[in-house]
């Protein structure tokens, strides 16, 4: 009986002593489950967050794919209108030189013309200086031819009047009769000369020659003209690309 009461005696205290260490089990592994539990709940909420973070990050990755897109889409029209404007630019720079040789054509034509007027004048002058002395000179011929009537007349009444006298006044009128004839030949001549003078108001050449200069003149006055509005045109459309560009640029700038 003493053994069955000892073994009973230590039966109960190992049995206390497993439900004290049942208890601290329990009480253990109960912080332990909470303590996991709250550590899921953080997981949760931490996963909830980068969802939410990963969700904004492919917001913003498909607005600045998009952005890249619109920017250079705007890139090649922008590549395309400087291509555009250099071509404009070069094509210019050649109307311009082509300005530059017209603007001296002009000016070498007007210095012909110049220079042909300055020679019209000096003909002129020589034609109306010709014109009088052909004039004078066909005076004094008339003159010569009176003065040599009148002498043969006045031979004529001496002969009539004088018979002795009559080889004398037949030498003086051959003599004014060859003298005459000489005036006609010489007026004759003046007069061929001025009918064979070169009127230089009805020259065809320098007349042609004036039209195709003037005609010259305007049409390069008319492609300057041209050349200038065209350059003023490119001249805008430069400045309308720049503004475009820095607006591109900014709205760029602004939405990233």
């Amino acid at each position: 009986m003493k053994e069955l009461k000892n073994s009973n005696h230590r039966l109960t205290v190992s049995c206390d002593l497993l439900k004290d260490n049942l208890t601290k089990m329990n009480s253990s592994t109960q912080k332990q489950i909470s303590k996991l539990q709250d550590e899921l709940a953080e997981c949760k909420s931490l996963k909830d967050e980068m969802h939410k973070y990963i969700r904004a990050l492919e917001q913003k990755n498909d607005d600045l794919e998009r952005t890249n897109r619109c920017a250079m889409f705007s890139l090649g029209e922008f590549e395309a209108k400087l291509n555009e404007a250099l071509e404009r630019n070069a094509i210019l720079e050649s109307e311009l030189d082509e300005k530059d040789e017209l603007a001296e054509t002009v000016q070498r034509l007007r210095d012909e013309a110049r220079d042909l007027k300055q020679e019209l004048a000096v003909r002129q002058i020589k034609s109306q200086k010709q014109e009088n002395s052909i004039r004078s000179n066909s005076i004094e011929g008339t003159t010569v031819n009176n003065d040599g009537n009148n002498n043969s007349n006045s031979n004529f009444n001496l002969n009539n009047s004088c018979p002795m006298e009559t080889d004398t006044s037949f030498s003086s009128q051959s003599t004014a009769d060859d003298k005459a004839k000489e005036d006609k030949v010489k007026n004759s001549e003046l007069a061929n000369n001025v009918f064979n003078i070169p009127n230089v108001h009805q020259n065809p050449v320098t007349s042609s020659i004036r039209i195709s200069a003037l005609n010259f003149v305007g049409d390069s006055l008319r492609k300057i003209t041209s050349m200038e509005a065209r350059l003023l045109a490119a001249r805008n459309l430069m400045r309308e690309n720049n503004r475009d560009r820095r607006s591109a640029t900014i709205s760029s700038i602004e939405s990233s």
